[in-house]
């Protein structure tokens, strides 16, 4: 089968692609990242996921480069403000 005849539901708009990643927050452990990327994932908010610590496999190198949560610029504020509501429940 040629991959050209593969039709994909993910394929990425013109904006998408050149639309700028901000960083919206960091934590030391991958598993907290990894729970803020669930959530916000649930809310609509496409994630990008940057950090190193070997797949998991040493934890500690959270300490040295933290996770980081990038999201497109126009999602920042709502990302930003699930995650606060999240940290500081009313």
């Amino acid at each position: 089968m040629d991959n050209t005849d593969i039709e994909s539901s993910n394929e990425l708009t013109d904006n998408e692609l050149t639309e700028e990643l901000v960083v919206v927050a960091s934590f030391n452990y991958r598993q907290d990242a990894d729970l803020a990327m669930t959530f916000l994932n649930a809310n609509g908010i496409e994630v990008f996921e940057s950090g190193d610590d070997l797949g998991g496999w040493n934890p500690g190198l959270g300490f040295a480069s933290r996770t980081r949560l990038l999201v497109h610029k126009s999602n920042a504020e709502k990302a930003i403000a699930l995650l606060d509501d999240v940290k500081n429940p009313e």
